[in-house]
């Protein structure tokens, strides 16, 4: 079993449909003392951890007796601080049935995809922002003329106003001075 996961780093390991741990990748015991002499070790309580920890997360998502026909395909599970893809299958011996677990880190086969997704998403925020910044440049020149023009205007129209109302106050002046006659 070593050698199939070498190139990956994974873990795999067979345990009977009850947990009981029969085989595994890693250098770690199948057995255990007690005081009747060795006894296999539950796959929740080898001393690999991601072994370990793989066999918990399977018991707390799909509980204590997995049915015959029933296989896992977890592709983020998370095992400590890493995800990894978790898959079981059924081994249908007459005598001994078995559930084989494979635990492959996700960086071992999604890692460029994932860091090729990263760099992309950092890309599209950035020409984002980027747009986003020249577009409100562009509105600002575009629309600086139009509010100096706006301005003069203003400008024109209240000068207009102001020599209106003093040739009003100066044709009302001249009316009265041409009254008092």
């Amino acid at each position: 079993m070593k050698e199939l996961v070498e190139f990956h780093s994974g873990h795999i390991y067979l345990t009977s449909q009850e947990g009981w741990l029969l085989a595994t990748s890693s250098n770690t015991p199948l057995l255990m003392n007690s005081t009747t002499g060795p006894k296999l070790m539950m796959a929740v309580d080898s001393e690999d951890q991601v072994i370990r920890l793989g066999a918990e997360w399977l018991k707390q998502a799909y509980g204590d007796d997995f049915a015959p026909s029933h296989e896992v395909h977890a592709e983020n599970a998370r095992l400590g601080h890493q995800l990894y893809y978790i898959d079981s299958f059924f081994l249908n011996l007459k005598r001994l049935p078995m559930v084989g677990v494979i635990i492959i880190p996700r960086k071992y086969i999604m890692g460029k995809v994932d860091e090729r997704a990263f760099k992309t998403l950092v890309i599209l925020i950035s020409a984002s922002l980027c747009i986003l910044v020249v577009g409100c440049v562009c509105i600002f020149i575009l629309t600086n003329g139009v509010s100096k023009e706006m301005k003069l205007r203003a400008e024109l129209i209240s000068h207009l106003d102001a020599r209106r109302k003093a040739e009003a106050s100066s044709n009302y002046k001249s009316q009265f001075l041409a009254n008092m006659r």
